[in-house]
């Protein structure tokens, strides 16, 4: 079983608890005295994994994964960084600077954290048999107000569905997944190409 990275993450970093976001409001609820800082650690600890997790589904992506060292926002999200770090602090009402800061220092840690479980012989595979396994792990927290579905291109990943928890949406989900697939398009055209 694959490792659950956002709380890895957050865990090794002494991030505290974040909650899930409410499936029915699409708000996570807090209401304690640190919300901004809570806010700030939710949104970038989700941003992060969300970026990597779809950095991952391409060829590109994953050696990306295996070498980005740096630049983080940038490597990630490439020409869709500045939109990201502004609607995280737009979330968490925090400047670009604390905001990046989070960033970089959540970025490297999940890179860490995925080289070190992914070492070895075949490590290509193993970052995207890691990092594909996570989406489950994400989505109950990922705040639906950042819209990275929108901005990535995947309306799977703002869908309230994948947020709810129970017998009829855990069936829906595992649907959903076994249509997406954890392969990259490079190895579902070789796949195509070799069945002609």
């Amino acid at each position: 079983m694959a490792i659950n990275l956002l709380k890895f993450v957050q865990e090794k970093l002494g991030l505290g608890d974040i909650k899930k976001v409410d499936p029915n409001t699409q708000q996570v609820n807090t209401d304690d005295e640190t919300v901004r800082e809570h806010r700030l650690t939710h949104a970038t600890l989700t941003g992060v994994l969300t970026g990597l997790y779809n950095l991952a589904r391409s060829e590109e992506g994953l050696h990306s994964i295996a070498t980005m060292n740096g630049n983080f926002p940038t490597q990630i999200f490439a020409g869709k960084a500045p939109e990201v770090l502004a609607r995280i602090g737009d979330y968490a009402n925090r400047p670009e600077d604390v905001v990046r800061s989070r960033f970089d220092k959540i970025s490297a840690e999940s890179l860490a954290v995925i080289r070190e479980q992914t070492a070895g012989p075949d490590e290509t595979k193993k970052i995207r048999e890691l990092v594909s396994s996570q989406r489950d792990f994400i989505l109950p927290y990922l705040p639906a107000e950042l819209q990275l579905g929108q901005l990535l291109d995947d309306n799977t990943l703002d869908d309230r569905t994948n947020k709810m928890e129970g017998p009829v949406s855990s069936l829906i989900n595992k649907i959903a997944k076994g249509f997406s697939g954890s392969e990259t398009p490079e190895e579902a055209q070789a796949k195509k190409d070799k069945n002609y």
